[in-house]
């Protein structure tokens, strides 16, 4: 006779055995496991990091999955001002796959200065500070504005293209000026 013994998540086991009228046969099968796991390291700085597997989020770095079927996977981790983890990694039977997670900066820690002291700095329409400002900006163009009241707004764009540490002095307010000329009666009235 014939047999074959299956459940989900784990290796088949199929084989022949011979029975008789003269004695009991017992035949004890294990079935090995067709999962694994995947653990995922972080440093300090990596935690939150997003984690996706087969383009399925799974959480957030670190962390342990549960278990998942034998066989490749595309691993891809992401956290704002780093470069995309990519890999492909391999779940094997009943084995732990350890990934330590290494992420890549794409910022540049970015100093602005504008000579007046009491200019408001703005960044993408967002207040970072008054006079001077040092701010982590991904790689990219941003719009940089020094505002003040009773000035003209000064308006810049800026490329980050290096994630190195960068300085940028920027054009301060003008001040707005107007004249009038007051006519009174009488002539010589205090105004």
């Amino acid at each position: 006779h014939t047999y074959r013994v299956s459940s989900e998540n784990y290796h088949s086991e199929a084989g022949v055995i011979d029975l008789n009228a003269e004695a009991k046969v017992v035949k004890n099968i294990q079935l090995k496991p067709n999962f694994g796991w995947l653990q995922i390291n972080a440093e300090e700085e990596f935690k939150g990091a997003y984690v996706f597997l087969n383009q399925q989020r799974l959480g957030q770095a670190p962390l342990r999955t549960e278990a998942l079927k034998s066989g490749s996977y595309q691993l891809r981790v992401m956290k704002p001002l780093y470069k995309d983890f990519e890999q492909n990694v391999v779940i094997s039977d009943n084995q732990e796959t350890i990934v330590d997670l290494q992420l890549q900066p794409n910022f540049a820690q970015v100093t602005f200065v504008c000579e007046d002291a009491e200019s408001e700095i703005w960044v993408d329409e967002k207040f970072q500070g008054k006079g001077s400002c040092q701010i982590a900006l991904e790689l990219g163009q941003y719009k940089v504005e020094t505002r003040r009241q009773a000035h003209k707004a000064m308006t810049q764009l800026v490329q980050i293209s290096s994630p190195t540490e960068q300085e940028f002095f920027i054009k301060k307010p003008v001040p707005l000026y107007a004249s009038m000329e007051i006519k009174s009666i009488p002539a010589l009235a205090n105004v």
